[in-house]
């Protein structure tokens, strides 16, 4: 009798369990403001895992197609998140599926954020990032308003 009791109690507090885990994850990409944050802390971190956790499910399918050494190194991810958290940001919201988060520093390319999985909250675009904001001999290319006019199209 005692142990069907216990397994009673395991099993609710299981389910309590399993019904607030996504609430609790959610929160960190509730807003675009919290998702860049919730970035930010899994870089100053060095964590790799965490940091893709914060991008797109398309974004994550990309970057799980790439070779696991072209992942940053943990000491570049501390120091690029190191270097973010200097700089003021002030967040657009496109639309109620997207946002961009420009920074103050001119030669510092924005964010795109987006809503692109229902439940899955704001994260990071590094999907369309990749491919529309780009190094080259000069810094990066990413004034090209046709960059703009189609992220801010978009649903």
């Amino acid at each position: 009798m005692a142990s069907k009791v216990v397994r009673m109690k395991r099993t609710v507090l299981l389910c309590l369990l399993f019904l607030t885990l996504p609430i609790m994850g959610a929160s960190s990409f509730s807003t675009p403001e919290e998702a860049y944050k919730t970035y930010l802390e899994a870089c100053s971190r060095g964590d790799y895992k965490a940091a893709q956790n914060c991008y797109t499910k398309s974004s994550r399918e990309l970057v799980s197609q790439m070779p696991e050494e072209s992942a940053p190194e943990p000491e570049a991810l501390k120091m690029m998140a190191e270097q973010m958290e200097k700089l003021s940001y002030k967040i657009e919201k496109v639309n109620k599926k997207r946002a961009i988060v420009w920074f103050d520093k001119e030669s510092v390319p924005p964010l795109f954020l987006r809503v692109q999985e229902p439940g899955e909250g704001w994260r990071l675009d590094y999907h369309f990032m990749s491919h529309y904001i780009q190094a080259d001999g000069d810094g990066w290319s990413w004034r090209n308003k046709r960059v703009f006019n189609l992220w801010k199209s978009r649903e």
